[in-house]
């Protein structure tokens, strides 16, 4: 998978600027506030429908104009034109020029996995973060998943309006949690293959990014405890806890409540991690998911690196260079080029104040 070109405007600082990408590894060079990260937010938002870095879309349009463009040729199987028109009331979702109308028909077209600075605050954000992140990798490689997710969503908040009332209809609610449950057995599949799969990559890339002997696990803290009876145990659930759901007139429990937990020698990397220690964690939880997308839909994401190379020394600058496929497109941003020293086919652009300028070798 390979993002041939990239046209945005009216985006950000971007008035109307378009460039061809190298298919392997590109550097975004440029001083702070010049609009590197914009790029790659842009890339970003065209494998999620969403930026990395506001929640309202239409902060992402520039000052004084009434919309913004993203458009990219992308390279995989076949060759699709993806494009997203952002106005004040919303955005509209295009592939090959024909509007998709549902979010979760997009996302995935165009696969990227992101490393920004703030993704080491993954440990200390509440779960909610950490189980949204891990719903947007699986959703990205099956609709399957995001289809049951969003249908969950449905159903919770028919539920929740239900528990708020005085007097409880109690069909309705069974009939409600007969579907969640259904749902919910997707969900928790899904969840744990891909938190089985990264736990048997993450350590691996930890390993030789840090050269390291700590141990770094992920485990699954998920609202049931018997894998093989689910559907049971899902049941038993709902009829202990609806009382309680409503007292507090909202559904406690369920796939809506779980946590994903990463651990450092069966420690919980919030209390025990080192600053450094978590970003090589980041590092390699992003490479094991780049392995399991790979290994799901047999093409390779797009690799982003937000300002990673600052924080690195060289030794670990070189390991991470060193395990990057040459299959793997990427795009790095950084504002010194002496932080960059690949064997490895690559361009450089430079952007200044929303231009970007030729790339170059």
């Amino acid at each position: 998978m390979k993002v041939k070109n990239l046209q945005l405007v009216n985006y950000r600082n971007y008035i109307n600027s378009k460039i061809e990408f190298h298919p392997e590894i590109n550097i975004i060079i440029g001083n702070n506030a010049q609009g590197k990260t914009n790029l790659l937010e842009s890339l970003y938002l065209l494998s999620t429908t969403r930026s990395f870095r506001v929640n309202k879309d239409s902060n992402l349009i520039m000052k004084n104009k009434n919309y913004a463009l993203i458009e990219a040729d992308i390279e995989s199987n076949i060759l699709k034109k993806l494009k997203v028109v952002i106005v004040d009331k919303g955005k509209s979702l295009f592939i090959s020029n024909q509007r998709i109308a549902k979010n979760s028909d997009f996302i995935g077209e165009v696969n990227t996995v992101l490393f920004s600075p703030k993704d080491i605050e993954l440990f200390s954000s509440p779960k909610s973060f950490r189980r949204k992140l891990v719903d947007l990798e699986i959703g990205k490689i099956s609709k399957k998943y995001m289809n049951s997710l969003n249908y969950y969503q449905k159903l919770l908040k028919d539920r929740n309006i239900l528990l708020k009332n005085k007097d409880v209809d109690f069909f309705l609610i069974d009939s409600i949690d007969e579907k969640m449950i259904e749902n919910q057995i997707q969900i928790i599949r899904f969840r744990k293959h891909f938190i089985d799969f990264i736990n048997s990559k993450i350590n691996v890339y930890y390993s030789y990014l840090s050269k390291s002997k700590d141990k770094i696990s992920m485990s699954y803290d998920c609202c049931i405890n018997d894998f093989k009876n689910m559907n049971e145990e899902l049941h038993i659930m709902y009829k202990e806890n609806l009382e309680k759901d409503r007292l507090y007139k909202m559904t406690l429990n369920g796939v809506h409540r779980e946590d994903i937990i990463f651990r450092i020698n069966d420690q919980n990397v919030n209390d025990f991690a080192s600053q450094g220690q978590r970003r090589m964690i980041v590092l390699s939880f992003k490479f094991a998911i780049i392995e399991y997308i790979e290994n799901s839909i047999k093409d390779y994401p797009i690799l982003l690196l937000d300002d990673v190379l600052s924080e690195l020394d060289i030794n670990v600058k070189q390991r991470l260079f060193k395990i990057i496929s040459s299959k793997l497109q990427v795009f790095i941003t950084t504002t010194d080029i002496n932080e960059i020293n690949i064997d490895a086919n690559y361009k450089v652009y430079k952007v200044n104040n929303g231009e970007i300028l030729k790339g170059s070798k």
